[in-house]
């Protein structure tokens, strides 16, 4: 089972779980593993194992752990149901052909409006904001304007430039009724979380103020990254953990000034450090993603 982070690998794992019933036991990891001999899986039919991605680090050695557990599903006579994070596994698919050991592959879909609709009123419901067609923010604009440079001869000048809002086509009722803003509001969160239940939920506790909630409230976390290198390639480790501890970066990133460069992931808004630990900060998982394809550090 391959999923982003955020996109809801605990909810099918305990759907499995429910369907093997008193066949399965689970286990699961939500921190590196780094010694060997250390896996302990349990004798049933079916074993669960939630967290794959927690069995390797990019290092000289890291890779131990996973190669014994790699062993052990081949040798043991079980069923093996596991759970990875999607960019951990397509890494480790180019160094360590996963595939070959767990070759059916389920991966978890993207949400369409009417699915995010409910997950999200089930979760912050019963007592949901009012659904109001504007906000403190005021309407969605149509048009906005951009600046181009025109050349006149020998001289340049600025001109204003209409440029079509894309919030305002997908922010849109398409009868004007107040009724259809409840709809416009869920549509547009599923558009701009591209369908992962974890990101919509996120960009859904941002959107709600006073007890209100509209359409023009419900925005895109803008903003592109200025990282270095270093900061980069610690942003894709975390990127394929969804949390990881401090101590671990330091291990991996060596020569490295690990915690400052933290700092400027978090002063962008892309991680988040508690307690020794960073996360990826969900509504601002795709502007990541697109980041690191772009430099071409994830596949």
């Amino acid at each position: 089972m391959v999923g982003e982070p955020f996109a809801g690998r605990e909810v099918l794992l305990k759907y499995a779980d429910e369907a093997f019933g008193a066949a399965s036991q689970r286990v699961s990891y939500d921190s590196v593993v780094s010694e060997r001999g250390t896996l302990s899986f349990p004798n049933a039919e079916v074993v669960i194992v939630d967290g794959c991605h927690y069995l390797y680090t990019r290092q000289i050695g890291g890779y131990d752990v996973l190669d014994e557990f790699l062993a052990e599903v081949v040798e043991r006579d079980a069923l093996f149901v596991t759970a990875w994070n999607f960019y951990a596994w397509e890494y480790l698919r180019q160094i360590r052909d996963v595939e070959h050991t767990f070759p059916r592959k389920v991966e978890i879909p993207t949400l369409d409006s009417t699915a995010i609709t409910e997950l999200l009123t089930n979760h912050f419901g019963p007592d949901l904001p009012a659904f109001v067609q504007t906000g403190a923010d005021g309407r969605v604009k149509s048009i906005g304007f951009d600046r181009a440079t025109v050349s006149l001869g020998s001289r340049s000048v600025g001109l204003p430039v209409p440029e079509l809002n894309m919030e305002y086509i997908t922010s849109r009722s398409n009868s004007g009724e107040v009724g259809d803003v409840e709809a416009v509001v869920f549509q547009k969160l599923t558009y701009l979380s591209d369908g992962n239940p974890g990101v919509a939920g996120r960009l859904w506790e941002r959107s709600v103020r006073d007890g209100e909630i509209a359409p023009a409230s419900v925005e895109e976390v803008a903003g592109t990254l200025d990282v270095d290198d270093d900061e980069a390639f610690l942003l894709e480790l975390v990127l394929a953990k969804g949390s990881v501890a401090v101590e671990t970066l330091q291990d991996i990133v060596v020569n490295v000034p690990v915690q400052r460069s933290l700092g400027t992931l978090a002063n962008q808004g892309v991680v988040e450090i508690d307690e020794g630990t960073v996360r990826l900060v969900p509504e601002r998982l795709h502007t990541t993603v697109e980041h690191l394809r772009g430099r071409q550090l994830i596949w």
